[in-house]
């Protein structure tokens, strides 16, 4: 994947909001688009995706431009299968831990998913309105493992036509006073990633076994950063390849809507851990041992947070949220190198536009952005 730098001295004070308004309004201010501008947003948890599209609604639609830019969202967590499918999906699967709850790959409605997408970029460039019903889903449900709420409690995201000469631009109906959707925006901290062939897996996988063996290192030894391949030598090939599989849906049925992706990325260099750079870790691990650092550090400062602010000092314990975040780690460190990677091979429609990579400290604040061709 080639990047070109568009890092601005100004960055320093600009918020990854910021950063990302300019981005999406300099593609909105190009050649007239025919259907909503679907973005996807990628990052690690606790990075700040939610902060990232509430701040990046509200500054499209006040944006200097002067034109108030409508922008909808919807976040992939509330895209998780039904309490009763994610069961299922554990008996199908008794021996693959990675799929047992919400959370990886393969634990999505995919379907509903594309379903949504689809409608979003129809309406725009059909002839009536409609309305569609964005799902909820209730991580509180059954004791935390969560539940999608009933369809009657969604909420209902209003789609007019974008094309001029629509039925409804020569109705005189007074009630159409809803403007047409600007932008659609995907987020989710895995939305991006791709399917590696199977074999590219297991190669990595048995390399960074033998290198673990090499160096006298137990697998059972916790949080070894350093080590490439961690999380994933937790859990069996056969695990890796039924998750590396499920992935395969995302990418045929998701990626081909979204125009654009914006990534928030743990800035490299960070000081959270001492970062053995060498060609035998990049070569089979796809996230920098600093960037899984920081992703413990910042879901670990949300836990304490939420205990100390909201739940009056119920939740998770730290060797806890370790536990939960390590469960992620897989994904990260086989399919995050291919993040975004859709745009650029995927690109058949005249609309699709190029990445931005924003790179955030551990106080999440922007170090430096660019952009991914």
């Amino acid at each position: 994947m080639n990047s070109a730098s568009a890092a601005s001295t100004s960055s320093a004070s600009m918020t990854a909001a910021d950063v990302a308004a300019r981005h999406l309004l300099a593609i909105l201010e190009g050649p007239s688009r025919k259907t909503t501008l679907v973005v996807g947003i990628q990052g690690p948890q606790g990075i700040g995706k939610s902060t990232l599209v509430k701040n990046l609604v509200s500054k499209l639609a006040n944006n200097p431009a002067g034109r108030s830019i409508r922008a909808a969202a919807l976040s992939i967590d509330d895209l998780y299968l039904p309490h009763k499918s994610l069961l299922e999906l554990k008996e199908r699967h008794p021996q693959n831990g990675l799929l047992h709850g919400r959370g990886l790959p393969g634990t999505h409605d995919v379907k509903l998913g594309s379903e949504i997408l689809s409608e979003v970029k129809r309406a725009s460039i059909g002839t009536n309105s409609r309305s569609i019903r964005l799902p909820v889903y209730d991580k509180s449900l059954h004791d935390g493992a969560g539940d999608r709420t009933e369809e009657a409690t969604w909420p209902a995201l209003e789609l007019r036509p974008r094309m001029s000469g629509s039925n409804e631009e020569n109705s005189n109906d007074s009630k159409i006073h809803v403007p047409p959707l600007d932008v659609f925006l995907l987020e989710g901290w895995c939305l991006g990633f791709r399917p590696l062939p199977d074999d590219v897996v297991k190669s990595r996988y048995e390399e960074a076994l033998r290198l673990r063996e090499s160096r006298g290192t137990s697998l059972s030894s916790a949080f070894e950063l350093d080590q490439p391949l961690h999380f994933t030598l937790r859990h069996s090939l056969d695990s890796l390849l039924e998750v590396n599989e499920k992935l395969r849906q995302y990418e045929s049925e998701w990626y081909p809507h979204i125009d654009t992706f914006i990534q928030l990325w743990p800035a490299s260099g960070s000081p959270a851990v001492e970062e053995r750079v060498n060609e035998e870790y990049k070569a089979l691990d796809a996230f920098p041992s600093s960037a899984k650092a920081l992703v413990f550090q910042w879901r670990l400062e949300a836990e304490h947070w939420m205990k100390k602010n909201v739940s009056k000092g119920k939740g998770m314990t730290d060797d806890q949220v370790k536990d939960f975040v390590a469960r992620y780690m897989p994904a990260y460190e086989l399919f995050s190198g291919g993040q975004l990677g859709s745009v650029k091979g995927d690109r058949s429609g005249s609309e699709r536009s190029s990445g931005l990579r924003i790179e955030l400290d551990e106080k999440r604040a922007v170090v430096h952005h660019h952009t991914l061709m």
